[in-house]
């Protein structure tokens, strides 16, 4: 397979946390789309510098998790116990309904349960938008087990066995994919782009990248490289906090990143552009990405700006933020939280609690390429 020919455009959609609501941030199609809450159930959909697009209101529970796919909004509800008749916790995938203002079920059950092996529920995992991915018309559920080894360290995805699909447009119709060793070894996501699922593993201080075909059912090694030392990450929260080799793989149409490496899909010498680049939980890199140049937050938080074509890096702002979306027109950044960044970056191991109701006032700023900054929302 030859990553110069992949289709990025065709690429899969996982669910974005959306809370508290201000985190919510995708880029589609040229265009940045955030939430608003009144914290009251009420929520408007907004684009780029405060453009409406639509609104809607759930009658109970609060969104955890939140996804633009096509022409169509997706929402995971939380639905706590004592809520809606439910005697347990349970999540709820819907789609939004932007001409009547609601939302319309998809599937409604997919109660929390600790019993991975479960055959009656779709989902066992307590943050179902991380391992949920929209692509082609089907939702990819990553139900690859985790273990947790004798000395009590998270290992995510150990002794996996499948992803689970099932259509959007009819949850009858599901299917499961039989896992690859490369892939149960994969963690923490899977890529989904043009017809293939990306993935990487990392074999100590060597790691392969591969590319699992889905129709063919068949797996391809893309690359392999060496680094000068393993690189390790923290694990993901509520989980025990502990290292693992976490290998993160992204693309846009001049790149695909792994780890804090850039390597060029036409060919040529892979750099570690993301060396210096700030963390999420789970070993994904603070960045985003357009047709002229990769954004970056620091570890201080601050923005920087790397050419893709000269690869020089300019740092842009020592204001700090906590992320940033670019398009090809404008820079897209929230303002830094320190309520919620404990939960967000990976400086802070201790515990967060959330106040589900608290619709998050993380201020919005809209930059230009020459630097000149207005808050939008």
């Amino acid at each position: 397979m030859k990553l110069a020919k992949l289709n990025e455009k065709d690429t899969g959609v996982y669910f974005r946390e959306a809370d508290p609501t201000s985190v919510f941030g995708q880029i589609d199609n040229g265009h940045y789309y955030y939430l608003k809450s009144n914290g009251k159930r009420e929520y408007k959909i907004c684009r780029d510098e405060d453009v409406f697009v639509g609104e809607f209101t759930l009658d109970y529970g609060y969104i955890s998790g939140f996804a633009k796919y096509q022409n169509d909004f997706y929402a995971f509800i939380t639905i706590e116990e004592g809520e809606a008749e439910v005697e347990t916790t349970r999540q709820a995938l819907v789609r939004v309904d932007l001409k009547n203002k609601k939302v319309q079920s998809i599937i409604d059950d997919y109660e929390k349960t600790e019993n991975a092996d479960s055959q009656d529920n779709y989902f066992w995992a307590d943050h179902l938008y991380d391992y949920s991915a929209l692509y082609q018309q089907y939702i990819y559920h990553d139900s690859r087990d985790e273990v947790i080894d004798k000395k009590l360290d998270y290992q995510p995805y150990k002794s996996g066995k499948s992803l689970q699909t099932f259509s959007i447009n009819n949850k009858e119709k599901r299917e499961k994919i039989l896992s690859t060793s490369n892939m149960n070894e994969a963690k923490p996501y899977l890529t989904f782009v043009d017809g293939q699922i990306l993935y990487g593993r990392q074999k100590g201080k060597k790691v392969y990248l591969y590319a699992y075909d889905l129709n063919t059912k068949k797996e391809s090694e893309i690359l392999c490289y060496k680094r000068k030392k393993a690189y390790k990450c923290y694990g993901v929260p509520p989980f025990h906090p502990t290292n693992y080799d976490c290998v993160f793989v992204t693309m846009d149409e001049t790149y695909i990143y792994c780890q804090e490496f850039a390597i060029p899909r036409k060919g040529g010498k892979m750099r570690p552009l993301l060396r210096n680049a700030g963390e999420y939980w789970g070993g994904q890199f603070a960045f985003s990405t357009n047709r002229k140049y990769i954004f970056y937050l620091d570890k201080k938080y601050q923005l920087h700006r790397v050419d893709k074509k000269t690869r020089k890096d300019v740092k842009l702002s020592k204001k700090k933020w906590m992320s940033v979306y670019a398009t090809d027109e404008k820079i897209y950044l929230v303002e830094y939280d320190e309520d919620i960044v404990g939960a967000y970056w990976q400086e802070d191991e201790g515990d967060v609690v959330q106040d589900h109701d608290y619709p998050g006032e993380n201020a919005l700023y809209c930059m230009d390429f020459q630097g000149d900054m207005k808050k939008v929302g």
